[in-house]
């Protein structure tokens, strides 16, 4: 009877407690770190979360696990504070929990692009969107949208694509069709071709709109657009990556778009897939080495010039932290709307459909053999 009084009496205590000011505090503290360590901080970090949103005087702290601009602020606040002097150990905690912060803020921000903008038809496929359609047992080839009527799809090929295409009967042939959607994902369907013919210097192929799309990837990260000055260093087989800022050698490009995950930019000639490289350049005052490979490239013959998708493998911590600050404007008051959400070359897959046929198109689409595109790339053109 005493156990159940003395219950009682605690359970009250606390709930009379709880409507104290030190008593919602500690509720407040306690929801704060429940809520962030489902959202994969470590308590060393969610102490220093709390302080910052005290400092930037937050008043609902838990803010930071769903709001943008909330999360803005905190990255804001620590990352002016990285940039002063300090011990290089307590440096190097504040860029994890940065890293961290960015790799959270990314999430959410691409959980907002996926809401809006996935694809449910080929009738919402734009004029422009570059396309590689598959024939099974007889060819490759890549190709632009040139018109999206009730009935058809009307797909341009040039040059070598083009050639190819000629020795096809089109007429009734089955096809695969896969491509990248900027701001979303790769998409695949499957359809049938109508007709075919040579109009100039390109040919014309018909296919039918299809009544299922299937969305194969999605986008890993956040790009935006740039024009920076940079160097690229092709690596031999076996040579380590690192961060090593290059003062001599090296091959001029014009780097037009950025992440943390990867680039694209232009460079004189015709480049190579798979190539191992370096690429470097300054960003914000500050030395940015990134070392991966190629991943893709459009080459254009009479220019000479490549336009080349480039994965990165390897990036300091610092040198990301300082591309995502750039990309999410987040170390100056500056608003210079430089930000686009573009596509990363380096996807996911998504969840495979559980949907056998759509299994086939998924797997399909990861054995897309990316490389040479052989036709002149149009406005919006991955």
């Amino acid at each position: 009877m005493y156990i159940i009084i003395i219950c009682a009496v605690l359970f009250l205590s606390l709930i009379a407690f709880s409507f104290t000011l030190p008593g919602r505090k500690a509720l407040d503290f306690l929801r704060f770190f429940v809520e962030g360590k489902d959202k994969g901080f470590l308590f060393s970090n969610l102490f220093l979360l709390w302080r910052t949103a005290n400092y930037v005087r937050l008043e609902d702290k838990t803010r930071l696990f769903w709001s943008v601009a909330a999360l803005d602020e905190c990255i804001r606040f620590i990352a002016r504070q990285v940039e002063n002097p300090m011990d290089s150990a307590i440096s190097e905690k504040m860029q994890v929990l940065l890293n961290k912060l960015y790799d959270y803020r990314t999430k959410i921000e691409l959980e907002e692009v996926q809401k809006k903008r996935s694809l449910e038809s080929t009738h919402e496929i734009y004029v422009g969107q570059i396309c590689i359609i598959f024939v099974a047992g007889e060819t490759t080839v890549y190709a632009k949208i040139m018109a999206n009527t009730k009935d058809y799809l009307v797909f341009a090929l040039f040059d070598a694509s083009a050639q190819r295409a000629e020795k096809i009967n089109w007429q009734g042939k089955a096809v695969r069709v896969y491509f990248w959607k900027q701001n979303d994902a790769g998409y695949i369907f499957t359809s049938e071709s109508v007709k075919a013919k040579k109009i100039g210097d390109h040919t014309e192929i018909y296919i039918k709109h299809s009544k299922k799309i299937v969305r194969t990837q999605k986008r890993k990260s956040v790009r935006a657009s740039c024009d920076l000055q940079g160097l690229m260093f092709p690596l031999h087989a076996g040579d380590p990556y690192n961060s090593n800022y290059e003062t001599e050698g090296g091959v001029k490009t014009n780097v037009k778009d950025l992440s943390e995950t990867g680039a694209m930019f232009y460079v004189r000639g015709k480049a190579a897939k798979g190539i191992r490289m370096k690429l470097q350049f300054q960003l914000k005052n500050v030395e940015i080495v990134m070392c991966g490979k190629i991943v893709r490239f459009i080459y254009d013959q009479p220019l000479n010039k490549s336009r080349v998708h480039f994965k990165c493998e390897f990036l300091d911590q610092k040198m990301k932290n300082t591309i995502l600050s750039y990309i999410y404007n987040i170390a100056t008051g500056d608003n210079n709307g430089f930000i686009n959400h573009l596509l990363d070359d380096t996807a996911s897959k998504d969840d495979k459909e559980k949907n056998g046929k759509d299994s086939a198109l998924e797997e399909s689409a990861a054995q897309v053999p990316f490389g040479l595109y052989d036709f002149a790339e149009g406005e919006g053109s991955i």
